[in-house]
């Protein structure tokens, strides 16, 4: 039987979540895992969470993973004209600098300039998403004497916008379902980067995994869900754009490290299949092949962040093997974060983001029991040394 790393539950989640025994964000009805796998309509709990003031200035919760924080917020009251003069900020903000760090392919320069804060004149979901994406991005990327103040501002804001997203995805029309996509994205980002008001990261970086790979697949159903109505959208431009790119020949500069570590990675699949059953062994394979797809999309330079496409590439069967920790599944996770970290010379949102990753996957696998059928072979142990060299953390005998 595979060793399972033992990991934190959910004590207060939603039905749906107890009885597929996965960790809720706790913060529906519907939590984020209903919502990802449309079961919006039958998210409940036993007793109902704790409700928040959505007029207060600092909410006690930071993302929908909803991990608590340890410290007390900084509070900030607004006034009307402190408010505006704040929202105002954060608009001129986007409209300048923000919304550049979120682009993938040139289209997407005039439709998150132009177009994202038009809707959000009509959808209170994308006007406070884009405050908060905004005041994050302004948190650390910004002065960091005024880090704490503008976390706090990203959470308040975040919290807004997610419950109107929440009421949005009840009535999903042709004129709102390319906005709730990209609100859905920028909910990822916002989640994978949102530290507490002190920078530190909100527990383990294998929860938030799982909410990461469960909220980019909930942003993709929105797409594939509604294709015909993004091909007639505004959005239109950037998709198709990012569809031929996906095709167009190009170099791809892959190293020879990286080359040495997938051929390991495939041959300690092909050793696992022999023990394995057959249908475990085929999910894998495809799901190395998928992720030495991303690795050569991202050296190709077309596409800048196509890594973060992984999680919906892989799909829900490896999402269900990392949400209980298999040891494979976190070995490839674990060289999806060294691609995560080329990212970060690119994107505030990823910074440290891949590298804290490999270290805590890595610090996990090498505690593995000496006898375990990964410990004994090379393959393992060159891959895990690969990842952390990769990363630039220390590597060990």
């Amino acid at each position: 039987m595979k060793k399972r790393i033992s990991h934190n539950k959910s004590r207060n989640g939603c039905q749906n979540c107890k009885k597929r025994h996965v960790k809720c964000d706790e913060q529906g009805p519907p939590c984020a895992a209903c919502i990802a796998r449309d079961f919006t309509s039958t998210c409940s709990y036993k007793t109902s969470p704790p409700a928040q003031d959505a007029g207060s200035s600092v909410v006690s919760t930071s993302t929908s993973n909803s991990e608590t924080q340890n410290s007390t917020p900084i509070v900030k009251k607004h006034t009307f004209d402190s408010r505006r003069l704040l929202e105002l900020e954060l608009m001129h903000r986007w409209s300048t600098k923000t919304y550049e760090s979120l682009c993938s392919v040139p289209e997407d320069y005039h439709y998150l300039q132009i177009e994202v804060p038009r809707g959000a004149l009509r959808h209170d979901f994308l006007l406070h998403g884009v405050f908060a994406i905004t005041a994050l991005e302004m948190a650390l990327s910004g002065d960091p004497a005024k880090s704490p103040e503008y976390i706090c501002i990203a959470m308040e804001y975040y919290d807004w916008a997610s419950e109107s997203f929440r009421a949005a995805l009840c009535s999903v029309t042709s004129e709102n379902q390319h906005y709730l996509y990209i609100f859905a994205i920028a909910a990822t980002i916002i989640n994978l980067a949102m530290p507490d008001e002190n920078g530190n990261h909100l527990g383990g970086m294998l929860k938030r995994m799982v909410v990461l790979f469960e909220l980019l697949m909930g942003a993709c159903s929105i797409a594939v869900l509604n294709f015909n109505w993004m091909l007639d959208s505004p959005f239109s431009p950037s998709l198709l754009s990012a569809l031929s790119l996906m095709e167009k020949p190009a170099p791809e500069p892959i190293s020879e490290a990286t080359k040495q570590a997938f051929e390991d990675l495939t041959s300690i699949i092909d050793k696992l299949g022999k023990d394995e059953e057959s249908r475990s062994h085929a999910a894998y394979k495809a799901v190395a092949t998928k992720l030495h797809y991303c690795f050569k999309q991202e050296s190709r330079g077309l596409i800048r962040g196509f890594c973060i496409a992984f999680p919906v590439l892989a799909g829900e069967e490896y999402t269900a093997a990392m949400r209980v920790q298999e040891p494979m599944a976190l070995f490839m996770l674990m060289y999806w974060g060294v691609l995560l970290n080329v990212l970060s010379d690119q994107a505030w949102w990823t910074a440290h983001i891949g590298r804290d990753l490999v270290s805590e996957i890595s610090d996990a696998l090498l505690q593995l029991p000496p006898q375990s059928q990964f410990s004994t072979m090379p393959e393992w142990n060159a891959g895990i040394s690969w990842a952390r060299t990769e990363v630039g953390l220390e590597v060990f005998d």
